[in-house]
């Protein structure tokens, strides 16, 4: 054999070694073992990679293809570490739309240090080999049309060899080939099926995700709760509280908002985990697709959002301190059908944009300027507002800690404290952690200040009783890994149900008097296991509008149906008790369980899967019909 063809054969040999090493430095730094469950289909997907480099006409240009493989390779190990240990998540091609968001609000802090140190020693090892290599063999590179047969067949050979091999109709492979929507257990799916099994399964979804641009037919009404039309006809305020939890509210230092809590329905055992735009969403429309959403290609009409149903009678606003670029919610606002739409340029026309610092408009300040909107005497209105100062980082710029300061936010806390009546939760950590603590302390003030100017317009217009308020946060006050500090976890990868809980309550005097009638207590405490999923129907069912249960990820709450949580950005479902991250076994329980438990929280998992499948439908259906 031609030392030619040793030299390619030993390139492709190299660059499988390599890449081994590398999957198992990434599974070892993703706590999933060595190798994929399946490194079968990893390695034969590495293998039809490699196979390109014999096209190549010199040993340069197949040796820098090899590094420019190889170097993506290492970007989605440095990613994914960080990610994991940062969020318990790893990267997903569909988020590269959010890239522009992420780089917004990056911190290097957030960075796997060991996992860059370790990602870019291969990287330098894998060159200095191949430059190795390349010098042995490169004099005695032939170009005879000998050799340029055997590199094109070994090419055609190695392709159509493991592109077979990938399509056997045999055990976990045919599973592989049949999977359509890989990300929905992501980290499982990664687990089974390696880096490249993973993404290249991931890819092909989105480059021709399943759709027949048929509307599914399994559409079912909801059933009505005993609490159906108990508030028809009245005003809803939706407010979604930016890393918002239950913590912070104290009767002296909120009292607003502790008061809504209380003399309203206080969800108690609410949790929330996903990104600030996926919870915003669950909260306006009561699903999330898992297919790609090209909101920038295609029009949609989604006719089953909040706005889009109360339109045809009610005044519907949307209101955030942001640009409407970010999360493209300038589109998706319009998609959501909100009629009136409110960005920074709108509330702040003579104040320039905030940067990710920590500096934000404050929320009282916000609420000042949207009160004439944000309600309407004339004529039923629907608001939904979200939220901002309290997104971190936290007492990161001196400009909002003297408008805090100004204000006597940390006065009160200080006072508060030495009365007893406020405990620094943090108390025990560095006194970094206890200032950012308090800072954020300070910002759910602000937020109650601006709750109270909201109750105080409602009031003075006697719309009080007639509205709904919804409050419900994205996600729990991870900034600074807070969220590890408060529940004494080393590490997100070492995911715990107890980090994720979030704020949810619903306040109306009727709302609440209805409540305590039907379930004769003295207490509109709600101690059942909820989440955003179950927004949207509750609200609906409260209004006293139909609507089909299916294109809706949970139930009205007040019907006796079993409530899980699909997380988006973690990909696992979980309740207070259970939590999988494949949908068919436990990996996590945080209390004794009975079987009859077990098997309605699978039961509750299959629904809303099902579910997930006729929404995905339902959102390629739309922008198909819209396209024409």
């Amino acid at each position: 054999m031609q030392r030619a063809h040793i030299y390619r054969i030993t390139q492709i040999i190299m660059f499988v070694c390599f890449f081994i090493i590398l999957e198992m430095l990434m599974f070892t730094d993703l706590n999933f073992g060595l190798l994929p469950n399946i490194v079968a289909i990893d390695l034969m997907i590495c293998v039809f990679l490699v196979s390109f480099a014999f096209l190549f006409t010199t040993p340069k240009g197949a040796c820098i293809y090899l590094s420019m493989v190889f170097a993506f390779l290492i970007v989605f190990y440095l990613v994914n570490s960080t990610l994991y240990h940062v969020n318990y998540d790893i990267f997903s091609l569909q988020q590269f739309r959010l890239l522009g968001e992420a780089r917004a609000v990056f911190r290097f802090e957030f960075i796997n240090l060991g996992s860059l140190v370790r990602g870019l020693s291969l990287g330098v090892v894998f060159v200095f080999v191949q430059y190795l290599v390349l010098r042995m063999y490169k004099r005695n590179e032939s170009h005879s049309h000998v050799t340029r047969l055997f590199r094109f067949t070994t090419f055609v050979a190695l392709a159509v060899i493991s592109l077979l091999l990938l399509k056997l109709p045999i055990g976990s492979i045919a599973e592989f080939d049949h999977i359509e929507n890989i990300s929905f257990f992501k980290k499982a799916n990664y687990e089974r099926y390696g880096t490249l099994g993973y993404y290249v399964k991931e890819l092909t979804y989105i480059v021709s995700p399943n759709q027949n641009g048929e509307l599914p037919a399994s559409e079912q009404t909801a059933q009505n709760s005993d609490l159906h039309s108990a508030l028809e006809g009245y005003n809803v305020i939706t407010i979604m509280i930016e890393s918002g939890q239950e913590f912070a509210i104290n009767p002296v230092l909120t009292p607003n908002i502790y008061h809504l809590m209380e003399d309203g329905i206080d969800f108690s055992n609410n949790y929330s985990e996903n990104k600030t735009d996926v919870s915003e969403w669950l909260g306006m429309a009561g699903n999330y697709p898992s297919v790609p959403f090209e909101h920038q290609s295609h029009d949609y009409q989604l006719d089953f959002t909040m706005p889009n149903i109360l339109n045809e009678t009610y005044e519907t606003s949307y209101f955030h301190d942001n640009v409407p670029s970010f999360y493209s919610r300038g589109e998706i606002m319009e998609e959501m059908g909100f009629e009136n739409i409110y960005f920074h340029d709108d509330i702040y026309p003579d104040k320039e944009m905030w940067s990710w610092n920590g500096n934000y408009n404050l929320d009282s300040e916000t609420m000042s300027r949207i009160l004439p909107d944000i309600m309407n005497e004339e004529a039923p209105f629907y608001s939904f507002f979200t939220t901002l100062s309290m997104h971190g980082p936290y007492a990161s710029n001196t400009e909002n800690i003297n408008k805090l300061t100004n204000l006597g936010y940390f006065d009160a806390i200080d006072q508060a404290k030495e009365a007893g009546l406020w405990d620094n939760i943090l108390a025990d950590h560095d006194e970094a952690d206890q200032e950012r603590i308090r800072y954020y302390q300070a910002l759910m003030m602000d937020l109650d200040v601006a709750v109270g100017m909201l109750l105080e317009e409602l009031e003075e217009k006697k719309l009080l009783d007639e509205t709904l308020l919804v409050f419900y946060s994205d996600h729990n006050v991870y900034y600074h890994d807070l969220h590890l500090k408060i529940h004494d976890i080393d590490d997100e990868s070492d995911i715990e149900v107890y980090m994720y809980d979030a704020l949810m309550f619903m306040y109306n005097p009727t709302l609440s008097q209805s409540y305590l009638d039907l379930t004769n207590d003295t207490d509109t405490r709600y101690d059942g296991f909820t989440s955003p999923f179950v927004i949207v129907p509750t609200v609906l069912d409260l209004l006293g509008i139909s609507f089909n249960r299916n294109i809706y990820f949970g139930d009205s709450v007040f019907l006796d149906e079993t409530h899980v949580f699909y997380s988006h950005n973690k990909a696992v479902f979980f309740t207070d008790v259970l939590l999988s991250d494949d949908g068919r076994t436990v990996m996590k329980s945080y209390d004794n369980y009975t079987t009859d438990y077990a098997a309605e929280f699978f039961t509750a998992v299959d629904e809303v899967m099902a579910r997930d499948v006729y929404i995905n439908a339902y959102y390629n259906y739309v922008k198909t019909k819209d396209d024409g």
